[in-house]
Formats: C-alpha cells, sequence, structure tokens
C-alpha cells in the first residue's frame, strides 16, 4: 500500500483561504494549475512536448552526468532523495536508479501540490528503478507554507543518511530567494542539492528570454492555464490570454495574462468576486535566468555549488549545490 501523506497546507481550507487571495489579487497562486487530475494530465503532456529535457537529446545527457556525478559523490552512503515538486517522477527515477546501481541503500520522498503527480511519481520510481514500497513516501504539500518539514524528511531513516534535495524545474515558479533560503535551512552537511533553472540563452539576457516565448505563447500552454478557470465556471477562451515578458527584481520573466472579454461574476465559498471587461488577471509567470544569477542567489542563501552543467542550447541549467560550511 502506497503511504501518502498530506500537510495542512494542502488541507481543503487552506486550498479555499489561498484561491480566495488568489482571486482577490487577481495573480493565480501556481499551485491551482496542478490540483486536479485534468491539470496534472495537461502538464504532463505540455512538459513531453516542450521541455528541454524532452525534446533534446543534450539535455537528457547532461543529466546524465549530473546525476553519475551525485552517485560517484555518495560515496556508498545511505541516502534519500527527496523529490521537490516531482512532477512526472522521471529524473527522480532515472537519480535513483544510479544510486542503487552503485550499492547503495535508498530512499525516496515524491513531493508535490498534486495527489495525482505525487502517486504517479512514487509508482514510477518503485517500477523503474526498484525500491520497494517501504522505501518510498509520498507527500501533498505546498513547500512555502509547509511547517515541519525539517523534521518530516529525514523520518525513519538512519543518524549516517545524506539527503539528496531533488528541485528540478522548480525555479521559474517560485521566488527564488525565498525557495533557496528554504531548502539551505533544510540542509545538513554533506547534504546535496540538485537543482535545474531555465535559461535565456546567448549573451543578451532580453533577446535570449524573447527567442523562448514561442514555448509559452501556444494554444497547449494557455488551454493549461485555463484549466482552472474552466473548473471555477469562468468561460474564457485561448485567445484572451496574453503572453508578454515581464521583468521583477533584475529577473526577467514570461508572464500569462488573461484579460476578461466580458464582465464576469465569479461566486467561491460564499464570496463574489466581480470582474469588469478587459481586466486582466495574471494566470502564471516563469522566470529565466542566467548562470551568473543563478551562482549571487546560491551565495545569498548561504549555498555553494560544486559545479553546473548547461545544455547545449544554453536553454537550461543543473547545479550540484552543498551548504556553505
Amino acid at each position: 500500500m502506497q503511504s501518502i501523506d498530506v500537510h495542512p497546507s494542502r488541507y481543503p481550507e487552506s486550498l479555499t483561504r489561498r484561491m480566495k487571495e488568489s482571486l482577490r489579487r487577481r495573480e493565480m497562486d501556481h499551485s491551482f494549475h496542478y490540483v486536479s487530475h485534468r491539470q496534472a494530465q495537461r502538464w504532463l503532456e505540455l512538459h513531453q512536448k516542450f521541455s528541454a529535457s524532452r525534446r533534446d537529446q543534450e539535455c537528457e545527457a547532461v543529466y546524465g552526468r549530473v546525476f553519475e556525478q551525485v552517485a560517484l559523490t555518495m560515496r556508498g552512503q545511505a541516502c534519500q532523495v527527496l523529490g521537490l515538486g516531482c512532477g512526472g517522477g522521471s529524473k527522480d527515477a532515472r537519480l535513483i536508479r544510479l544510486l542503487s546501481g552503485h550499492g547503495f541503500r535508498v530512499r525516496y520522498v515524491a513531493a508535490d501540490v498534486s495527489p495525482s503527480l505525487v502517486l504517479g511519481s512514487m509508482i514510477r520510481v518503485q517500477e523503474s528503478a526498484g525500491l520497494c514500497v517501504e522505501d518510498t513516501r509520498g507527500l501533498v504539500a505546498d513547500f512555502m507554507e509547509a511547517a515541519g518539514l525539517f523534521l518530516y524528511w529525514p523520518e525513519n531513516g538512519s543518524g549516517e543518511e545524506v539527503q539528496i534535495f531533488s528541485f528540478l524545474g522548480m525555479m521559474p515558479n517560485f521566488d527564488p530567494e525565498q525557495a533557496l533560503t528554504l531548502i539551505s535551512d533544510w540542509m545538513q552537511p554533506g547534504d546535496v542539492l540538485v537543482l535545474s533553472a531555465n535559461l535565456a540563452p546567448g549573451s543578451d539576457y532580453r533577446a535570449g528570454c524573447e527567442k523562448i516565448l514561442p514555448q509559452y505563447d501556444n494554444i497547449e500552454t494557455k488551454s493549461w492555464l485555463l484549466t482552472v478557470m474552466e473548473e471555477l465556471g469562468v468561460r474564457v477562451g485561448v485567445e484572451d490570454v496574453e503572453v508578454i515578458l515581464a521583468e521583477r527584481d533584475q529577473i526577467l520573466r514570461v508572464e500569462a495574462w488573461l484579460r476578461f472579454p466580458e464582465s464576469h461574476r465569479l461566486d467561491y465559498d460564499g464570496e463574489s468576486f466581480e470582474f469588469k471587461r478587459g481586466e486582466k488577471f495574471r494566470l502564471f509567470y516563469s522566470n529565466r535566468f542566467q548562470p551568473v544569477q543563478m551562482n549571487h542567489l546560491l551565495e545569498k542563501a548561504g549555498l555553494r555549488a560544486t559545479q553546473h552543467w548547461l545544455t547545449p542550447s544554453e536553454e537550461e541549467g543543473v547545479w550540484c549545490v552543498e551548504k556553505k560550511s
């Protein structure tokens, strides 16, 4: 039987509160794009089509080198892979296969805001990496809101167990300083963070961001982003979504904005929300970085990159990170 824990940050009352906050701010909390099974499936299909790690064989090779380096670094220690934002679990499964191949005793936590993705990742790791059910846990939680995870991660592990934090594909949708500081607080000496970031290719930051806009400005991505509005009973179309390039705290990011074609009233849990014709609502954002920015953010969070790799397209980078002593 699969063991899945649900943190209070994903209890119904917490979800209701955060949805109301999103509707009041006119800015959708990114976690609401993954809640339902339908959303999770649309995201997986989108990821398969547009993700650099799926459409670029060289990108896959980079991840292979990164995971091999992590396995060599462990030197036979017992370890636990913590899949923070596990998604479909394919990268975590690949890392665990390598660790197991080096004779490690490996445990795994699949953690995400989506119950569907958590369960799918657990099953994928068990089936493709050979991990037994007893060494696999699932956690449905919002990392930025969840208290007590410092104690949850090493639960039932040995005192010598090393934690490998897998934070792959998550930097685009979080406040980078907040996310890295939180992970830094969880890490102990000897622990490892494997981190990926979406990058702007080339030396011209803005031009690089403009180059990747078509990966977001398409029917598939807009349809996925509108799923949450459809499930709230809001009838709009992909033609009502605009994808732009914006800047916040010197970091460029892709933003998707819904412009209401008609006035709309939304009733949600006893509260009414009025949207006027032409009013804008931010559905989504995705940060894009340059390598020097990532290194600076790591330093500010008390972390140090031991190695990093860029894909040949320069659209994705992967870092191996440790906590500074």
